[in-house]
């Protein structure tokens, strides 16, 4: 068994949370085995990144051990973790006979970048991809030769230096990667001079012939309705709720959208030539938030 620790700066991590990534002979968690644990946790007045290695199926167990006892008390953070780290490990522990671990309160950075990207339209999800929106550089590491679970290296473990290196910057990725919705968040709020408040937006929703937009306020707001022949308004504390009527037709030669009746004159920011009349809300499978956020400014403006 290779047991690695060194002390590394963690800026986004708390004491009691712990970064996780393992690396496997393959994607059965009934049959493929754990090759690898690497950990970003706090202990004794430093953050390390520890990462286990087993040279052969037999130490699988030990490995489990290992990781049972550190992230004991432990937030889990993982990339994709949710559905495959963590399951693979409990089946793990399971088929040697020790008790699986109910991970509570985990997460998954993954989750959180997936239910951002109706506003992004991120051509990857993967977390090579993601990296990059917060121009990660990874270290000595050839991701492409081995990405694969059952690359060469991994099963027949003769050659541990390119595995330990890609874990090590999956952790690094991962741990760097827990304040990236505060970048998404900074790109989907503006502020309303009407309210005295910056409003992020959290989500849309189109129905039939309405959109749905829900935005959180920095402030505590006073509850209060709003009705208009267009669209109305909803406030309620910390939350913002409107509705807006939305037109269904297409916005070029291949594509359909929804748009709005371009009362305000704002200029539309995607990259379709459409008429200045309306402004382009969503596209094929994409929010352009950059309009609704535009647009929903100047309907405060107005009241």
């Amino acid at each position: 068994m290779i047991d690695e620790k060194i002390i590394y700066d963690a800026k986004n991590l708390n004491k009691n949370q712990l970064v996780l990534d393992i690396e496997t002979t393959g994607l059965s968690r009934q049959f493929d085995t754990i090759v690898m644990i690497g950990m970003i946790y706090y202990e004794q007045k430093n953050f390390f990144i520890r990462q286990i290695f087993a040279t052969n199926d037999q130490q699988e167990k030990d490995l489990l051990i290992i990781f049972k006892n550190i992230s004991k008390d432990k937030q889990i953070i993982t990339y994709n973790g949710d559905s495959f780290d963590l399951e693979f490990i409990n089946q793990r522990l399971i088929n040697n006979n020790l008790e699986a671990i109910f991970f509570e309160n985990t997460i998954d950075i993954y989750k959180v970048v997936r239910d951002y990207q109706k506003f992004f339209n991120f051509p990857s999800l993967k977390l090579d991809y993601i990296e990059t929106l917060l121009d990660i550089k990874r270290v000595e590491d050839d991701r492409k030769r081995v990405v694969s679970k059952l690359s060469k290296e991994v099963l027949v473990r003769d050659n541990p230096t390119p595995i330990i290196k890609h874990n090590r910057n999956d952790v690094i990725s991962t741990e760097k990667l827990i304040t990236i919705e505060d970048v998404f968040t900074y790109k989907l709020s503006f502020y309303s001079k009407f309210l005295d408040a910056n409003l992020c937006l959290k989500n849309s929703i189109i129905e039939k012939n309405l959109i749905h937009l829900t935005y959180i306020s920095s402030i505590k707001l006073n509850k209060s309705f709003y009705e208009f022949s267009d669209f109305c308004i909803s406030i309620d504390e910390y939350q913002v709720n409107i509705r807006i009527n939305v037109l269904y037709g297409k916005i070029s030669e291949n594509n359909f959208g929804y748009v709005v009746k371009n009362i305000f004159k704002l200029e539309d920011k995607s990259s379709y030539d459409i008429s200045k009349d309306y402004l382009l809300f969503k596209n094929s499978n994409t929010y352009l938030y950059k309009n609704i956020n535009a647009h929903t400014r100047k309907i405060l403006e107005s009241i």
